[in-house]
This record gives structure tokens, C-alpha cells and sequence, in this order.
């Protein structure tokens, strides 16, 4: 009977033992309120004198319009290095700043002004005794009444970065506007936002409503990483131009170049690309080429010619090749500019006829053949020599040293051997966290793994290791850096 009476009694200490050890901890490094939408539990109003009301109302936090400045402080414990805030303003009244940031930094504090100086100056106050209309972070941001703004602002010891993130057209964008290495830079504030610190949010002259403010320690990778393991050369098509990115994720250069989908950085590092002047995908007349651009922006070598060109490379002869889809032909250029050769694909011309093209090393050339699915190999006669059938539409290809092909698409990667076989592949659908769009640019890095473009996917750009099965060691961090849509892909 004991044994009865007393089991009942153990199961509900070992659920509730369960239940307990099954409470979720807080994330040390997620997202916290700042704002419960509710009352100013938390912070305090100081009067400056001028003032504008502060209140609640509709769970937003309501900054008047004052004479001057209006403003409110953080009264809670606050870090001041290595963290990440965000808050959503928008402007109802005014013509100046309406969500200003007062924040620390280290032992200093420093202010981020969104559309200051008649409403759109946009900058840290102050780098190096200059204020945000006068300092190199200075930008201008063109803000709408009435419209609701997403702002994000990461500090730590190196540097401090904002984004803005706003709705156009049916879609949310975020754009990167201050990317400061403070290295070398005095951080401080102007003497009005004093009364705001540690932490604190005011506008001048104007009114600005606000919601879901919050703040989170960043993890102490984020802090001590850099966003790229290398150097890369990037073709920006929704930005129109090449980009080249430092390993600390900034852009370093740019060059002009509407859609341009394949890029090299050369050995004596100018960058070449192919582009097209006011491209449109059903017209096959537009004007495109080849531009070969030393690190200055001078322009070394350009080839200009009629249609859709997706691809280039600088042969070893010194030539440089094209693939021009709209004429369905490869063009080979001589070092001066002259058109010295074509060869007609048997792909039918126009805007899916081909993708990139690679000469080989023993002279023959490799096309991938979009709308066919099939990638060809032909001797510089023109003759076929080789036909491989794909599963989808591909894009990228290399020559390996072992003769084998690297070949991306819309579905993934295969690597194929001299009969065609299938001896290792990357399926897009194994890695859904990626939101994989379109396999498109592949850059061959020295440790065999490949550098891969995700055309319009989540994760634009990432690394991927030959093993079996495929890896993912490195993908770029969209918090970090705001790679635009592209296709092409190198690393210097």
C-alpha cells in the first residue's frame, strides 16, 4: 500500500522537476524592451527649458515639438561598448531631427542625428570637435513626414555603424548610412545633448513618435570578427557597379556598371567585368562590352559591342574573351581593342542563350548554355567537341587542375569528370537557411573550397567546402554587411 500511496506523489515532483528544468533562460545576448509601451517606466524627462510635452500614447512614445530641444533619458543600466539598439520614428510635426540617439561610447558618449540642418542631414555629433554636418560620417537621408523609419545603431571600441531600414515601393530596404572606424577619431557630443546621457532620445523643433525600442549585447564573435575572410570583388547589380570589400566589411572602391554579372581582379590587380548600357532583358540591341579599370578608376581596356554579354575573361594569350548572348556568339579581342574572332554556339540567340563562358587550357572554350541546359565544349574552330546534359539552367563554370568541371545553376553545384559523371555536388535544397535563390558567380579559393553568389537569395554570398556532403564554413552576415543583389564574384 505504501508503494501506491506514494508513487502519485513522485510523478508530480518529477513533472514539476521537469517543468522546472524546462524553464527557458534569457538570452544573455538577445533582444531587450527598453519601452513597454505603456508609461515612461524607466526613463525620465529633463527640462531643458522650451520644452515640448512627452507622453504615451497608442503604446508609442510621443516627443513634442519644443522650442528647442525635447528630449528623454534612460535611467536603467545601460553597457557602454559592444551593443546593438533599434527603434522605429517617424516625423509628425517639425522640419529637423526627430529621433536623435544619445549614446555611450567607451568613456565618452557620441549622438547619432537623423535629419538634422532643415531635415535631412544625417551623422554622428561629433567626431574630432565637428559635428554631424561637418564630419566625414555626414550624409543626407531624404526623410518623409508621417513615415515610419527603422533605425539600428552597433557601437563597439572600433567602430560605430547605423542602418536605416525604410519601405519603398512595397518593400522594406536597409541601407547602411555611417560606417565609422574610430580608430584614431575623438568621440564626443555637442553640449546640448548632455542632459540625455547615458542614453537618450530627443528631437529640435520638430515632433517624432516612437515604438519597439530595444538594445542587445553583441556576442563576443561579432565583436572580435571581421565580416569577411578575405578580400572580395563584387558586382553589385541592383547597385549598378562593382564593389570591392575590405576583410572589415566596408567598401573600399566602386566603378560604374549596370548590370554586370562576371568580374575578375587581373594578376597586376586591375579589376575586368562585362556590363550593359540601359539593359533590358527582352531587347537584344542595347550597348554592352568589356572594361578592363586600374585601382584609380582609369579606364585600361574597353570593348564595346551590341547586346546582352554576361560574361568575360582575360585569356592566357593575353585576348580577352566575351559571351555575347544576344548575338549567341563568342567574341575574342586582342589587346588593342580588335575583334579578331567569333565562334557561333548552337544555342539559340537571345537573353538565355548563354551564361558564362571559360577558355580551357588547352585552347577549346566552355559555355554554359542557359535555356538548353546543357554546357558545351568547343575547339577554336567552332566545332562541338563536348556536350553536357544539366538537371537545371546553369551559369558558373571552372576548369579544375585535374580536368574535372566545376558547374553551378539554379538548383546547386555539380563537379563532373572527363565522362561526365557526377563525383560530387551542393544541392541548394539541403541548406533551406540559405533562402537559395539562383547559383550563379563561383571563385575557386586556394583551399579548394568555392565562393559562391546566391543571385537575389537571403544569404547573397557564402563558402562552401568540397566534402562530402558539402559544408557551409563561412557566410556573410547580413546584420554586417548589405551585399546588393548580384552574380559575379572575385577575390584579389
Amino acid at each position: 500500500m505504501k508503494r501506491f500511496f506514494f508513487a502519485p506523489l513522485f510523478v508530480c515532483l518529477a513533472v514539476s522537476a521537469l517543468s522546472f528544468a524546462a524553464e527557458p533562460k534569457e538570452d544573455e545576448y538577445g533582444w531587450k524592451p527598453m519601452f513597454n509601451g505603456k508609461n515612461l517606466d524607466g526613463w525620465k524627462v529633463p527640462a531643458y527649458g522650451g520644452d515640448g510635452d512627452v507622453d504615451v500614447k497608442d503604446g508609442c512614445l510621443v516627443i513634442g515639438q519644443g522650442a528647442m530641444i525635447t528630449g528623454i533619458r534612460y535611467e536603467k543600466v545601460f553597457p557602454r561598448l559592444d551593443y546593438e539598439i533599434r527603434y522605429e520614428a517617424k516625423r509628425t510635426k517639425g522640419g529637423d531631427f526627430f529621433a536623435a540617439l544619445t549614446f555611450p561610447y567607451d568613456d565618452s558618449f557620441c549622438s547619432f542625428i537623423n535629419g538634422g540642418w532643415g531635415g535631412g542631414t544625417t551623422g554622428l555629433s561629433c567626431v574630432d570637435g565637428y559635428d554631424a554636418s561637418e564630419n566625414p560620417t555626414s550624409t543626407y537621408f531624404d526623410f518623409g513626414d508621417n513615415t515610419w523609419y527603422k533605425f539600428r545603431v552597433r557601437v563597439t571600441g572600433k567602430s560605430i555603424r547605423v542602418w536605416i531600414d525604410e519601405e519603398k515601393d512595397g518593400k522594406r530596404k536597409e541601407t547602411s548610412v555611417i560606417d565609422l572606424d574610430t580608430a584614431g577619431h575623438k568621440i564626443a557630443m555637442r553640449n546640448e545633448t548632455s542632459e540625455y546621457t547615458p542614453l537618450g532620445i530627443c528631437t529640435w523643433v520638430s515632433e517624432g513618435v516612437l515604438r519597439d525600442i530595444e538594445y542587445r549585447k553583441l556576442r563576443p564573435e561579432e565583436v572580435d570578427s571581421t565580416p569577411f575572410p578575405y578580400e572580395i570583388v563584387y558586382t553589385g547589380e541592383s547597385s549598378k557597379q562593382i564593389e570591392r570589400y575590405s576583410k572589415e566589411g566596408r567598401l573600399v572602391w566602386h566603378y560604374p556598371a549596370e548590370l554586370a554579372r562576371d568580374v575578375f581582379v587581373l594578376p597586376n590587380g586591375n579589376v575586368l567585368f562585362c556590363f550593359n548600357d540601359h539593359y533590358d532583358s527582352k531587347k537584344n540591341d542595347n550597348v554592352s562590352g568589356v572594361r578592363e579599370v586600374t585601382p584609380d578608376s582609369k579606364v585600361a581596356f574597353e570593348f564595346k559591342t551590341i547586346g546582352q554579354v554576361f560574361s568575360c575573361q582575360r585569356l592566357k594569350d593575353g585576348n580577352t574573351l566575351i559571351g555575347n548572348a544576344s548575338q549567341g556568339k563568342l567574341q575574342i579581342v586582342d589587346p588593342s581593342g580588335k575583334l579578331i574572332k567569333e565562334i557561333s554556339i548552337q544555342n539559340t540567340p537571345g537573353h538565355s542563350s548563354m551564361r558564362q563562358a571559360r577558355g580551357c587550357r588547352n585552347g577549346d572554350f566552355l559555355v554554359a548554355e542557359e535555356s538548353a541546359k546543357k554546357v558545351r565544349r568547343y575547339a577554336p574552330d567552332g566545332s562541338l567537341v563536348r556536350e553536357i546534359s544539366f538537371p537545371y539552367t546553369p551559369f558558373g563554370l571552372i576548369e579544375l587542375e585535374n580536368g574535372n568541371l566545376l558547374i553551378s545553376g539554379k538548383e546547386g553545384i555539380r563537379e563532373v569528370d572527363s565522362k561526365d559523371a557526377v563525383v560530387w555536388e551542393f544541392k541548394a535544397s539541403d541548406f533551406p537557411e540559405l533562402g537559395i535563390r539562383w547559383c550563379t558567380g563561383m571563385e575557386l579559393l586556394k583551399s579548394g573550397n568555392i565562393l559562391l553568389v546566391n543571385a537575389g537569395g537571403k544569404v547573397r554570398l557564402f563558402e562552401i567546402a568540397r566534402t562530402a556532403p558539402p559544408k557551409i564554413v563561412w557566410q556573410v552576415d547580413p546584420d554586417q554587411v548589405q551585399l546588393p543583389s548580384g552574380h559575379g564574384v572575385a577575390c584579389p
